[in-house]
């Protein structure tokens, strides 16, 4: 009697931790989309990409927008590093970055191009435009590469078959009655 409950709760534990890993892996946060975004003082364009992203980008979306000002040097620097990285030519302001795309300028169209990127990248995660520029870590965070994933599900295979193996043995086969 008292080893079965043993094996019982050995079995329930098991089972729990075999849970709670199938949950961290798959239910991660979903990281928001970086959106970069270089402007100008007195750019009326500027303003109006302003109010797009208040009023939609921000309420609907999971994103993070960085501004950045073209009055400073070094963010004309990294305009210039990113339209390099990016095969795109400087064409004024605002000029925005996200997932696999460049944005010159602000109208309707381009509205709905970068909701449409944005809603790619929400699906299929997209690192942060900055993150093509050589030597930079964002925030000095660590990203969840596609590796660890892998790893995780190995993890999770392996603790599925060792429950599968403990309930296996912890089964008595039934003893006949030789008559």
């Amino acid at each position: 009697m008292f080893n079965k409950t043993i094996k019982q709760f050995l079995i329930l534990g098991l089972a729990a931790i075999f849970i709670f890993l199938a949950v961290s892996v798959f239910a991660q946060e979903q990281k928001p989309v970086e959106i970069i975004t270089f402007h100008q003082q007195g750019c009326s364009y500027c303003a109006l990409q302003d109010k797009f992203f208040n009023e939609n980008l921000e309420k609907n979306y999971n994103v993070k927008i960085n501004k950045y000002y073209l009055s400073e040097s070094a963010n004309i620097e990294l305009l210039k590093a990113l339209s390099s990285i990016y095969n795109h030519p400087i064409e004024g302001t605002p000029t925005l970055f996200v997932g696999d795309e460049v944005f010159s300028g602000h109208d309707g169209n381009i509205e709905l191009a970068i909701i449409a990127e944005v809603n790619r990248c929400l699906v299929a995660g997209c690192e942060s435009p900055l993150v093509k520029l050589a030597g930079y870590v964002p925030d000095g965070t660590v990203t969840v590469d596609e590796k660890f994933k892998k790893t995780g599900y190995i993890v999770m295979g392996i603790i599925a078959v060792l429950i599968i193996i403990i309930v296996a043995f912890s089964i008595k086969p039934k003893r006949r009655n030789n008559i």
